[in-house]
């Protein structure tokens, strides 16, 4: 369960990160958008690696796989408007 917390609390965090009221600009946002698809996929692979139950494995997995399309997209984004994408 403490695990799932940690997960949780880096999802509100992430989101937090890329919430319009904190960006400056479109590319601020965008930048902020793409560290937290950085985020979530890393935190989706700790929940596979580390989830004691299937579902927070299962759930990691949807992270990985949701989040790494999202940074793909957004990545393709950051290229058209001359943004380097944080690694």
């Amino acid at each position: 369960m403490r695990g799932l917390t940690a997960i949780l609390a880096g999802l509100a965090l992430s989101t937090l990160l890329a919430s319009p009221g904190f960006a400056k600009s479109d590319k601020d946002f965008l930048t902020d958008a793409l560290k937290g698809d950085n985020s979530e996929v890393a935190l989706g692979k700790l929940a596979v690696s580390k989830g004691a139950t299937e579902q927070v494995r299962a759930f990691g997995k949807t992270l990985m796989t949701d989040h790494a399309k999202a940074r793909q997209e957004a990545a393709a984004l950051a290229k058209r408007l001359g943004v380097t994408p944080p690694s």
